[in-house]
């Protein structure tokens, strides 16, 4: 793993990852490379005393998810900060780090984009569409690792 230095975060922060729904050693890597960013937002929170909230969002039917992933993550890049990092987990399953940010922020986050994500599937008239789930983390109260934050907000 390449660990990047302060100057060089907010950078890596607007980055945005686009994982493939198949198992490969470029998800691996990419899923790494998210990890990496999460244990630096992490050392960054502990050195500053801080907290960050982390938000799992799966978007309704897998075959919604799969037809529209592209719309989909332009509608989460609209909703979220430029320095919040965005990464797709798998097929429909998206992770975002928002550095700075409470749990009751968090939560209000977590409502505007489920609102979001159900208006665009109501939009679309699909008759499959499930309601989005969403899981929230909060760095240090959920957990102290990126492994742990990503499984607590499943």
């Amino acid at each position: 793993m390449v660990f990047l230095n302060e100057t060089e975060i907010p950078l890596a922060r607007r980055e945005q990852f686009e994982l493939s729904p198949l198992p490969s050693a470029e998800q691996k890597r990419q899923l790494d490379v998210f990890k990496v960013r999460l244990h630096e937002e992490i050392l960054r929170s502990q050195r500053r005393n801080y907290t960050f909230s982390l938000i799992r969002l799966a978007v309704g039917s897998e075959q919604n998810a799969k037809d529209d992933s592209s719309e989909f993550l332009e509608l989460l890049r609209s909703i979220i900060r430029e320095y919040d990092i965005l990464c797709t987990v798998k097929q429909g399953e998206y992770a975002i780090a928002f550095p700075e940010t409470t749990g009751e922020t968090a939560n209000q986050i977590a409502a505007r984009l489920k609102e979001s994500v159900l208006r665009k599937i109501w939009a679309n008239a699909v008759s499959d569409a499930l309601e989005p789930a969403v899981g929230i983390a909060c760095f240090p109260k959920d957990g102290t690792t990126a492994d742990d934050l990503l499984k607590s907000a499943e």
